[in-house]
Formats: structure tokens, sequence, C-alpha cells
């Protein structure tokens, strides 16, 4: 890939006119102007008078910006060569912002008088500084200052306006963008977007981009190409890895400047060009150009994203953070995972989804998201509350990073209801996050769960020795297990709970775990299939598993709860909760009354 940036300002070149007017206190015949390698003579007087009035119109043609104008002044000689009596130097730059400028220049001249003719004196090959130095104010018997009175123009020339080649989009920044390119910069969501296709059967097509800004604009920019995968469908990229990018030279972007040019040799494909100013907007909204071109234009196409206004996403944001109570880190097989903020996703029809979560601080956080299915079963009542339980998994992040910002893009979503756990990596991580979901869906909605249950029951125990006595499957040693006491108070109501049971495990769970709740009102010694209540779906091998139940005002308030692993003989520490609307008390059947 090749570029061509350029920074510089406006062009300002065109046309110079200077009439000479007059001079006074000084003795000469003719005025010399010279810009560039162009030079003007004035009209021959044939008085040597010390003042004079001209009519002369001196024209230039100005081609660069940094050029001097010159005027000598001289005196003509019959016999010997005529004599330079001074000259005076002007950047015409002075007079790039003025209409039309009149008055009186001091002239200077060389401290060593030289003789000669227009040819062999050429004041303006050294600046007006230099000569300053060197030369002298050239003065008369009276001790007056020598001058010449003229008036000067500038004249710009405009210049053809540019013509971009190929397909060209004209557009805005947004105002109050914060600008910067688009790596470790979380707002590059919110630059334009153009899709360039490279049509298939082209290999190796040489892609010229040129992105242009308004006359007088000093704001530096630049774009990146990124790729463009098939999930997206004509609708704007929302997620990013640096691995997508399209380097430029082993950097993500051309040279930020006013104007940009670059080519890339790009195979067949579909990238995505994001345009970016270097820095924030300022409260105002920036107009720029682009334009996409190739040798061969039928080998490309090049739009806006997205491709038509039915392809917008819906985008909802929430802006939260993880506290000392909140943040419970991102180790699914522990409990603190609980603590993390929740949110729920409702969904009213089939959709992709993306969900992304940014922070602004990405030195001191990895971070990562969850999300599960909802399962109606595993809540109480009809509100829904933080879930207790990690199942129903339909995504979550590669890895956890420390990134501005990661995702996860969740291709056609069922509708139902979907919680979003986003975490840090490690617990008792504070700071700020924001969490953005993007779907087809327009009558989604995002809110965050702050509800849970008012009463909760929670023991640790551990299976070793003769307590790890495994499932009923052992009955002879299933009643080794540690057992525990639940008392649920008379309600003229249906009382709901759910049990659950967690398993610690360091890395991977190996083990399969399970719970009976048992029609007793003490420890048991013996199981049958009439005592069963209510148990777990099945023992299984994950880090928790969960049982709700429903009693009714004319059941039993108070019940046995046996939890174990699979097999006997497994050492595994575990954590039995429970919880409820209700008043509910869990304890130990050794510390029972």
């Amino acid at each position: 890939m090749s570029q061509d940036s350029s920074s510089s300002s406006a062009a300002s070149y065109g046309a110079l006119t200077v009439k000479v007017l007059e001079t006074r206190d000084v003795s000469i015949n003719f005025v010399i102007g010279r810009v560039e390698m162009t030079s003007r003579v004035s009209e021959l007087k044939k008085n040597h008078s010390s003042s004079h009035h001209f009519s002369d119109i001196f024209n230039f043609k100005v081609s660069r910006k940094d050029v001097d104008l010159t005027v000598e002044v001289w005196r003509k000689k019959l016999i010997m060569k005529d004599k330079l009596a001074g000259y005076l130097v002007l950047p015409v730059s002075n007079f790039f912002d003025e209409n039309s400028v009149t008055g009186w220049y001091p002239l200077v001249k060389p401290k060593k008088e030289q003789a000669g003719d227009d040819k062999s004196h050429h004041p303006s090959s050294s600046s007006s500084s230099s000569s300053s130095s060197k030369d002298e104010e050239v003065s008369t018997k009276k001790g007056k200052s020598p001058e010449i009175r003229l008036e000067v123009k500038f004249t710009k020339t405009a210049l053809p306006k540019e013509v971009l080649p190929g397909f060209v989009f004209e557009d805005t920044w947004a105002k109050d963008i914060k600008g910067g390119g688009i790596v470790n910069n979380r707002y590059w969501i919110k630059y334009p977007q153009y899709l360039l296709t490279v049509l298939p059967g082209t290999y190796g097509c040489d892609v010229f981009l040129k992105l242009r800004q308004p006359e007088g604009s000093s704001i530096r920019a630049s774009f990146s190409i990124v790729h463009y995968d098939d999930f997206y469908k004509g609708r704007r990229k929302v997620m990013m890895e640096t691995s997508e990018i399209v380097q430029v030279d082993h950097f993500f972007c051309p040279i930020t400047a006013v104007s940009v040019d670059a080519t890339y040799n790009l195979e067949e494909g579909r990238y995505v060009i994001v345009p970016f100013p270097e820095d924030a907007t300022t409260g105002h909204s920036c107009k720029f150009t682009i334009s996409a071109s190739s040798k061969n234009i039928s080998e490309i196409s090049f739009c806006r994203l997205p491709q038509n206004p039915d392809l917008s996403w819906k985008e909802m944001c929430i802006d939260a953070q993880w506290d000392e109570e909140t943040a419970g880190g991102g180790d699914i097989l522990g409990l603190n995972w609980r603590l993390n903020p929740q949110f729920k996703l409702n969904l009213t029809q089939k959709t992709d989804v993306c969900v992304v979560l940014e922070q602004d601080d990405i030195t001191s956080k990895s971070i990562g998201c969850y999300v599960l299915l909802l399962d109606p079963s595993s809540s109480i009542g009809e509100e829904a509350r933080k879930v207790i339980s990690y199942a129903g998994e339909v995504g979550k992040t590669d890895s956890f990073k420390f990134l501005c910002s990661v995702g996860i893009k969740l291709p056609q979503l069922s509708p139902g209801n979907y919680i979003i756990i986003p975490c840090t990596y490690e617990d008792k991580i504070c700071g700020p996050f924001h969490l953005l979901v993007y779907t087809e869906d327009h009558a989604a909605s995002l809110s965050p769960l702050v509800s849970s249950y008012p009463h909760i029951q929670e023991i640790k125990e551990e299976w070793k020795d003769e307590k790890a006595g495994g499932s009923p499957n052992h009955p002879s040693t299933f009643i080794n297990n540690p057992q525990f006491i639940l008392n649920v108070p008379s309600s003229p109501s249906p009382v709901e709970v759910i049990v659950q049971l967690v398993q610690e495990s360091a890395n991977y769970v190996d083990t399969s775990i399970g719970f009976l709740i048992l029609n007793a009102k003490q420890k048991m010694q013996r199981v049958t299939k009439e005592d069963i209540f209510a148990q777990s779906a099945a023992w299984v091998p994950k880090v928790d598993v969960t049982c709700k139940f429903t009693i009714k005002p004319e059941d039993p308030r108070v019940f046995v709860i046996i939890p174990s692993t699979f097999k006997p003989d497994v050492v595994r520490k575990f954590q039995l909760n429970a919880y409820s609307d209700q008043p509910i008390h869990l304890s130990s059947c050794s510390s029972s009354p």
C-alpha cells in the first residue's frame, strides 16, 4: 500500500498588481519591480529630481506563496552604467488578506554602492531581514529618509475544483465526537462507515482512496480499513478486533492530514472504510468527502452503511458500574459471579444481536460478558430476579481482555428474555462500564435487574470421609451425607422455594451433584420413594443445580434436604442455598432443635 498525505493549507496564489505612484527625497529616473523571474520597468524620467510622480502599473503572476516583491529605484547615467539608488523587499504574503494597500515605504541601499544596468543587481536574491542588517537607508544631504509610494493589490486565483474519481460521498462527522483512531477508542462506533466490496474473481485489486475536507479546514483526519463479515448483512459494524484491520506499512491507518490519498492492494471480499478526525470536533459538525476508485471501476462497489434505513440497528445503552458489593468477578465456577450487575434483554422476534461491553479505563480492568437464556421456572413470582444459577448460556466473550470494548455476536436469537452479565476477570475490581445492545428488533428492551429474593438462607459444608456417601444409587451410604432441615412458615397461599446446591471447583467440573428434598422433620436413617417431596432434575456435572418447588397450604412445612455427589468417597466442599419471598429457615440437622 502507498500513501500521499498533505497537510498544507488551501492555496492562496494568484496575481499581484503594483502601482508606482511617486518617490520623494531620492534622485532617480526610473523604477524596476521584480517578482520571481519576472521584471517590470517604469517610464524614464529625464530629470534627476528628488521627487517624481509615476503612473506605471506592474502586473505579476504569483505561483508560490513564499515569494517576495522587490522594488528598485535607479539613476540614469549618460556615459557610465546606471546606478542603483535604493530598493525594498516585501513578502507577497503581506497582501494576501488585503483588498488593496497604499502607502509609503522606506528605501535601503547596499553599503558598497554598485553601478550597473537593471540586470546587474538583484536585491531579491537576499531576504529582507538580511538586507536590513547589511544595507543602510538612502538619505539626502538634508538627512531625510527616501521613500516610495506604492499601491499593491493581490488577487487570488481560484484553483480548479478537484474532481474525485470513482464512487464519491459527502458526509459529516457528528458534533462532539471524541476523535482519534479506531484502536482502543470506544467512540469509533460513532464514525461514518462505508462498505467497500472487491468483487469475486478479482485478485490483487488496487483500490485508490481519497479523503478531502472543505477549503480552509485545519482538521487532520485519516481512515482505517477493517474486514467486514457476513453477520452484519449490510448493517453498520459495531464490533472490531485489531486483527481485522488492514494495516498500512505496519500502521492501522495512513498518516493523518487535511487531505489523504492512499492505494491499497486488496483481495476479493468486503471491507469497512472508517474515516475519523484526529481530535474532537469541539461541538460543531465537520464535513468531508471520501472517494474510492480502481483502474477498472467494475471490480469494486462502494456504499454507505447501513445500505438502507431498514437495516439500521436499534441501539440500547445503560451506564453502570461495579462497586464493592457488585464486583463479583468472572469465575462462573464460584459463587461471586452472581453479585455482578445483571440486565434483562427482552426480544419480541427472532433477531441478530450484538452485545458490547465498554470501559473508559483500560489499564486496570480485564473485562468480559456472559449471556444466559432466562428460564421462567428458575425465578419466583412474575418479576424477573437476578439469576442465581449459571444455566442456559447462549454466548460469552472469547476471553477477558484489557480493552476499551469487548463484545458478542449472537445470530438469530429466539424471542424471549435473556440475562446479560458484564464482569471483570477478578473480583473486587471496581469502576464504571457501558453496556450496549444492538438488535434488529426495534421493539426490544433492555433494563437492569435490581430485584433479588428478600429471604435467602446459606450453609457451607463438605463431603468427606463417612459424609461422602454418594447418590441414592448407593442407599446404604447415601444417608451418611450431610443433611439439612428447611422450615417454611404456614401460609394461606402457596409458597415458592428455590433450593440450590453449589460445589466448589477450581478449574473445571469433574463431579456430578444433586439432592433430594424429603417430607421429614428430622435426620433420616432410611429413604424411600414415598419420602421424596421434590428433587433436582438429575445428578449432573455442573457447578450448581437447582430445584424450584411450590408448597401448598395443606403441605407439610418441614423438610429434610440431602445433597450428594453421584459417586461416594468424593471429597468436595459445597454450599446449600434456599430462596423465597416468604421467611424460611435452613439449618444443619446436627444443629437443628
